[in-house]
């Protein structure tokens, strides 16, 4: 009895082009992740940074605009802004921190905000407060500070209804 026997399998040289194909695909998937991960953790810092000054604007914008209803004129000392009432405003150690009327204190903690600067405009009737923002954003191997700058108007004269 005869035995024909067809055998058919892989050679070690079919068996190496695909363990490279293999090799090449999982080395651009890896890349690809790691490429999405920078990109995302850059995103977030950015997204973090503006959420914080959004916060700062709204509670220096909401500080002025308090001192104007209660007829406080308002002045900037070094970094700090005060108003005629005896009320401050002040930025330390990653914390904005305010005095307001009836002994409250408002303050807000943030991670990406390395300064305020304040600069004062005075006209008759107007005070133009005029804050530099300088924060922290990742881009990806390293902390870059970048400034954001926005004004604040107060309204000194008299009210007429």
């Amino acid at each position: 009895m005869k035995f024909i026997s067809n055998k058919k399998g892989m050679t070690i040289a079919e068996l190496c082009v695909v363990l490279a194909v293999i090799a090449i695909v999982s080395t651009i998937v890896v890349s690809f992740s790691v490429l999405v991960h920078q990109k995302t953790a850059i995103s977030n810092s950015k997204v973090d940074a503006v959420a914080d000054i959004r916060v700062v604007e709204n509670i220096i914008d909401g500080w002025i605009y308090r001192q104007e209803v209660l007829g406080h004129n308002i002045s900037v000392e070094g970094d700090v802004v005060k108003s005629s009432g005896g009320y401050e405003l002040t930025f330390s150690d990653n914390k904005i921190l305010g005095t307001l009327p009836d002994e409250k204190n408002l303050w807000f903690n943030t991670s990406t905000i390395e300064s305020i600067e304040y600069e004062i405009f005075d006209k008759e009737t107007d005070v133009l407060v005029v804050c530099t923002i300088n924060y922290y954003v990742s881009n990806g191997s390293e902390l870059v500070i970048n400034s954001y700058i926005f004004c604040v108007n107060q309204y000194v004269g008299d009210i007429i209804a």
